[in-house]
C-alpha cells in the first residue's frame, strides 16, 4: 500500500513536470488529448477525495482505480515524450464545476458529477488512435472500474438513483442528436425526418420512465462528443452531420443497454426506437 502511494505520487509529479514543459516549435502535440484527459481524471479524484460519505467502501475503491488510471496516463505521456512526441498544456472548461455541500443528497450529486468526468475521459481515450505503449488501454480499464464502483456506491444508497442518472444523461445525448439533425437542410429521401421522429419517441419513453420512478426529470448538460476529422459546418458536410448524429444515438443505446432497471418497459422501448433511428441514419448516409 505504502509503495503504491509512492508510485502514484511519483507518477503525478512526473505528469506535472511533463505538462509544464514547453514543446519545441516543430513538435507535433499528439499527446495533447492525453493531457486533456488527465485533467478530467484529476478533477474526478479531487471531487471524490473531498467527499465525506463512505458508500460502503466503494468511494475509496473508486479513488484507488482513478489513481491507477492517473499513473497509466502519466506513463503514457512519458512514453510518447521519450519517443519524440510532446504534450501541450490544455485547460479543462470549469463551467460545470459546482461546489456541493456534503449532505447525503449532495454527495450523491458529487458522485454523479464524477461519473460524468470519467465518462468523458473514457470516451476521449477510446477514440484516441495512439497506442502509448499499451498504457491507454490500461487507463481505460482502470477508469471503467472506477465508474463501476461509483455506480455500485449510488445503488447501495438508492437502488434506482444510478439508473435515473443514466437515463437523464441518455436523454441529453438524444436531444443533442435531434438538434443536430433538425439543423440539417438535406432531406435524405425522408430518412432524416424518420430518424428524428424515432429519437423523439425514445426521448418521450425515457421521460415516462423517469416519471414512473418519480425521479428528477431535468436534462443535464453534456460535453460534445469528439467530431469527425476534417469536420466543417455547412451543407457540403451534411453527410458528416448524419454520421456525427449517429454517434450520439450509439452512445445513448450503449448507456441504456448497460442499465438493469426496467422502468416498466420504457427503457427497452427507448432502445428499440433508438435502434430504428440508427437504421434510418444509416440509410440516410447511403442515400446521397
Amino acid at each position: 500500500m505504502y509503495n503504491g502511494k509512492i508510485a502514484v505520487a511519483a507518477a503525478a509529479i512526473g505528469l506535472a513536470a511533463l505538462i509544464g514543459q514547453t514543446a519545441p516549435a516543430a513538435a507535433v502535440p499528439v499527446t495533447s488529448n492525453m493531457v486533456y484527459v488527465s485533467r478530467y481524471v484529476e478533477r474526478a479524484a479531487d471531487a471524490l477525495q473531498n467527499d465525506k460519505s463512505d458508500y460502503g467502501g466503494h468511494r475509496a475503491a473508486a479513488i484507488t482505480d482513478i489513481n491507477n488510471a492517473r499513473t497509466d496516463i502519466a506513463n503514457a505521456i512519458a512514453y510518447d515524450s521519450n519517443h519524440g512526441n510532446y504534450a501541450n498544456r490544455v485547460a479543462v472548461n470549469s463551467a460545470d464545476e459546482a461546489t456541493f455541500e456534503r449532505s447525503q443528497v449532495n454527495s450523491d450529486k458529487n458522485l454523479t458529477r464524477v461519473q460524468n468526468y470519467l465518462e468523458r475521459a473514457i470516451n476521449m481515450l477510446s477514440r484516441d488512435g495512439n497506442v502509448y505503449g499499451g498504457y491507454r488501454l490500461k487507463a481505460i480499464s482502470d477508469l471503467q472500474a472506477a465508474r463501476n464502483q461509483l455506480g455500485t456506491a449510488l445503488t447501495s444508497v438508492n437502488p434506482n438513483q444510478s439508473s435515473d442518472s443514466n437515463v437523464r444523461y441518455s436523454r441529453a445525448y438524444i436531444e443533442h442528436g435531434i438538434d443536430m439533425l433538425q439543423h440539417d437542410t438535406t432531406n435524405y429521401a425522408g430518412h432524416r425526418a424518420a430518424a428524428v421522429s424515432a429519437m423523439q419517441r425514445a426521448d418521450n419513453d425515457l421521460l415516462l420512465a423517469l416519471r414512473a420512478d418519480r425521479a428528477d426529470e431535468s436534462v443535464p448538460s453534456i460535453q460534445d462528443l469528439p467530431q469527425p476529422s476534417g469536420w466543417q459546418r455547412g451543407q457540403k458536410q451534411s453527410n458528416q452531420n448524419i454520421v456525427y448524429a449517429r454517434t450520439y444515438v450509439d452512445h445513448a443505446i450503449s448507456m441504456l443497454k448497460q442499465d438493469n432497471h426496467d422502468y416498466g418497459g420504457y427503457r427497452a422501448q427507448a432502445v428499440a426506437q433508438l435502434n430504428e433511428a440508427r437504421v434510418q441514419l444509416q440509410e440516410a448516409a447511403q442515400s446521397r
